[in-house]
């Protein structure tokens, strides 16, 4: 028989991110590119060489990681929310280890051809600020390599 402990002093933590960028393209080519090929601009991935990063805009649908071809891979969340080319969020882990929930909201608006993405990810659970932080300087890094994709079509950063 095997005995299961329960850690009666784990800490629980929260963060919240929030960005707005603004992207010289109209939403729609923004919502291409953030969902399209979503490995041409997201480099934070659980395998050195992905053979997929992918998003499914529609409910249901999955922000998932293949790691080849053989079945081997991971999903890093579930989109909640679709209003194309408006609105996307999803729920999930993120990458993130232990017990949390995380929902990240990615809103478009366009004016004059001038799109301005607004990202919030707020996550509860068995976080702490280096997490916190490191996630902060993720969605920046890559807020940036998507803004370049979109605007001259590479990524330079």
């Amino acid at each position: 028989m095997t005995e299961t402990k329960i850690d009666n002093q784990a800490q629980l933590g929260e963060f919240h991110h929030q960005y707005e960028v603004e992207i010289n393209a109209p939403r729609e080519k923004v919502w291409e590119t953030m969902t399209g090929d979503v490995g041409e601009w997201w480099n934070h991935t659980f395998s050195e060489k992905p053979a997929r990063l992918y998003i499914e805009p529609k409910a249901g649908g999955y922000f998932g990681e293949d790691f080849d071809s053989h079945g081997n891979g991971c999903i890093h969340a579930v989109v909640t929310f679709v209003k194309k080319p408006e609105k996307l969020v999803y729920r999930g882990w993120m990458g993130m280890q232990g017990p949390v929930n995380g929902v990240i909201s990615v809103v478009l608006e366009e004016n004059n051809g001038v799109t301005i993405m607004k990202l919030s990810h707020q996550c509860t659970g068995k976080v702490d600020e280096v997490v916190a932080n490191g996630y902060g300087e993720g969605w920046k890094e890559l807020n940036i390599r998507l803004k370049e994709l979109v605007e001259t079509g590479k990524i330079t950063s």
